[in-house]
């Protein structure tokens, strides 16, 4: 396997700023689209053998546990299969067979994948990568610069207030001691 250098990276984003970006490997790199890939896969296969197949008791929570509790190891196994299928989707289905064989459901692997295509497959996950970034990262930061930006609106409407009503060095004091209250947590 290719080992990544800021020589062999696409761009500046996953060579010499990788590290400002890193956290967003998390939701954006080949492993995480391999797990909501995973994810898709799964819940899909539920749902066909709850709703559509004949009743079968199948261990659901094994199955979630797949992605998650997906790893660089399971991703790193994932790519082997991929070598040999030159098919990165195939490769989530592959696994998935794996798994289902060694859970002792060797009889229902063909039914993984059954009517989807990779595209159906992508057109699920990437969005739920969008999703879970946007709520656990994005959301959390936007609130965070709302709240500083509504503290930053009160300390310049109390300091234009004050601005007609106090010499010019207590202003300063008192601007000082907003800013520290406002802040301190």
């Amino acid at each position: 396997m290719i080992k990544l250098t800021e020589l062999k990276a696409i761009s500046p984003i996953d060579g010499r700023y990788f590290h400002k970006v890193r956290f967003l490997s998390h939701y954006f790199s080949e492993s995480a689209l391999m797990k909501y890939r995973l994810q898709v896969e799964v819940e899909y296969f539920i749902y066909f053998m709850e709703n559509l197949h004949e009743y079968v008791d199948i261990p659901k929570d094994k199955l979630r546990n797949l992605y998650e509790t997906f790893n660089e190891a399971e991703s790193l196994t994932i790519k082997v299969i991929e070598s040999n299928t030159n098919h990165d989707v195939k490769a989530i289905e592959y696994y998935l067979k794996q798994k289902l064989i060694e859970f002792g459901l060797s009889e229902y692997v063909e039914l993984v994948h059954f009517g989807l295509t990779s595209q159906d497959i992508n057109n699920t996950a990437i969005p739920m990568m969008i999703k879970d970034w946007m709520e656990e990262f994005y959301l959390i930061k936007m609130n965070r610069l709302i709240d500083i930006l509504n503290k930053l609106s009160d300390i310049w409407r109390i300091y234009q207030c004050l601005h007609t009503h106090m010499d010019k060095q207590h202003h300063q004091q008192f601007l000082v001691k907003s800013l520290r209250y406002m802040f301190k947590d």
